[in-house]
């Protein structure tokens, strides 16, 4: 299953506030070369939720 931008939005908001930051420096830094799904961060923690919705 691919993720949706509903489930991008559910990232962010789970988030903490130094994570936020860090995410706003990394899409500032990076610019067109930054993908949020592509990311570390998101791929755990998509992969985690897609297994507690089976």
């Amino acid at each position: 299953m691919e993720p949706t931008k509903a489930d991008q939005d559910e990232y962010i908001a789970q988030l903490t506030t130094q994570e936020r930051i860090v995410l706003k420096i990394a899409q500032e830094h990076l610019e067109s070369s930054f993908d949020l799904v592509r990311s570390i961060g998101f791929k755990t923690w998509f992969a985690k939720k897609q297994q507690t919705n089976k």
